[in-house]
């Protein structure tokens, strides 16, 4: 073989794929071929490679490219005055597989006004705050690439100035094969700012069963142990009873036990007379 070509391998537009091995500068090239025209190379072999069942084929080939997961959840609505505070903002696309560019606007209106300020953009990688309240205090905590589908942001140094309703708007652009299409996306949070972090609601049920937990478990024992106590009280009070029937019986049978024994006495006395 080495250097001289093999009279099996395929030639011009064989039909079917060949299992080869070809030697190109003294490297071996093993995979499925066709010659057309006949290589340059030796063969050193060359044999029909038969078709491949659809049960059967690499993982690769049936499986298309892995997205990950987006879910939609909202954003919380209470701050704490001089904490930070996450403004969510979760925009999911229908299809992760179609690629797009989004931009993030935040819009906010105070409590007690009608107009929106414009406070915030993003289009990667520059973060812009327009609004001088929320200047040094705003942080993209969002999707670090173009295509957004986070767009939360991160609130500083709180305040009660703070409290009103936050927009968020996704300016998204699909890159389909035959056109753009834009789509927009608002959503709004209405914040609160309370001078104390109040519990939470699931907070305050575990609590409550907590403690109701506990006063039950402590009336389940009292009356456990009252039920024990009456229990070996009542068994007590039965075996006084048997002990002193016993008793009352003994001393009758010692009664007529001594009767009998003087009645025989008086009856000899009786007779010597």
């Amino acid at each position: 073989m080495g250097g001289t070509e093999n009279p099996s391998a395929p030639q011009g537009n064989a039909d079917g794929p060949f299992i080869c091995a070809l030697v190109v500068k003294s490297r071996i090239n093993s995979g499925g071929c066709r010659f057309s025209p006949e290589p340059s190379v030796s063969v050193l072999s060359c044999s029909p490679l038969p078709p491949v069942p659809p049960t059967t084929r690499p993982f690769s080939t049936a499986v298309s490219e892995c997205y990950g997961g987006c879910a939609e959840v909202d954003s919380e609505t209470e701050a704490v005055a001089g904490g930070g505070f996450l403004l969510g903002c979760i925009s999911c696309k229908t299809r992760e597989e179609v690629p797009a560019r989004a931009t993030v606007d935040w819009h906010f209106k105070p409590a007690g006004e009608e107009k929106f300020r414009h406070i915030f953009h993003y289009d990667h990688p520059n973060a812009t705050v327009f609004h001088p309240d929320f200047h040094d205090r705003l942080e993209w905590h969002g999707t670090l690439n173009p295509d957004v589908q986070t767009g939360a942001v991160y609130l500083q140094n709180v305040t009660f100035n703070d409290t009103g309703t936050y927009r968020c708007t996704f300016r998204r652009t699909l890159l389909l094969s035959l056109s753009h299409q834009l789509v927009i996306v608002e959503k709004e949070v209405e914040l609160t700012v309370v001078a104390e972090a109040s519990p939470e609601l699931v907070a305050v049920v575990s609590e409550i069963m907590m403690y109701v937990l506990i006063v039950g478990l402590q009336l389940w024992l009292i009356a456990v142990l009252i039920y024990c106590y009456k229990k070996i009280w009542d068994e007590h009070e039965r075996h006084e009873a048997r002990k002193a029937l016993r008793a009352q019986a003994e001393l009758l049978q010692e009664k007529e036990n001594g009767g009998g024994d003087q009645t025989e006495k008086l009856d000899r006395k009786a007779s010597l007379e």
